[in-house]
């Protein structure tokens, strides 16, 4: 009897004591979804780019990190859009040169359609560049790094780049 009413307190002691509470949600924690996070304002600090520019007498590859970039993207969770305005400067070598030269780039667009596909990847309606993807390469409280491409067929350029966004 004594056996019996002992095994009954601990198989109750371990149903009780199993689960603690991240189980319940089996890890998924509301605050911490990517629908959650993207809400307020980040500020744009690198842009990492690779890729190409094509031209007359070739392609030229273009890779490097803009440092200094300003401007930021405005989430609105409740509406579901992103505003931003961000600067920044491609710069790369020509052939027969060496001299780099420095282009511009200025990406901007108010209240755009945002879409979370998962807890990894977003979608921007940019009104010039059209259907964007953002990979989420990684994020914490502090801010994000988000692979997209930048592509144009009738400027010839194809460029993969990786921002690092904060909050």
């Amino acid at each position: 009897m004594k056996f019996l009413r002992f095994s009954l307190i601990a198989l109750l002691a371990v149903s009780v004591f199993s689960c603690s509470r991240d189980d319940d949600n089996n890890g998924s924690n509301q605050t911490d979804t990517l629908a959650n996070y993207l809400n307020g304002t980040f500020n744009v600090v690198e842009v990492a780019y690779d890729g190409e520019i094509d031209i007359i007498i070739g392609t030229i590859p273009v890779s490097g990190i803009d440092t200094q970039p300003t401007g930021d993207y405005t989430f609105n969770r409740g509406n579901g859009t992103v505003s931003y305005d961000v600067d920044g400067t491609l710069s790369f070598t020509p052939p027969l040169s060496n001299d780099p030269v420095e282009v511009p780039i200025r990406v901007n667009s108010t209240n755009a359609p945002l879409n979370i596909v998962n807890e990894t990847t977003f979608t921007i309606e940019d009104e010039t560049w059209g259907l964007m993807t953002y990979e989420v390469d990684n994020r914490d409280a502090n801010g994000m790094q988000a692979t997209t491409r930048l592509a144009s067929d009738t400027a010839g350029f194809d460029m993969e780049m990786q921002i690092s966004f904060r909050k």
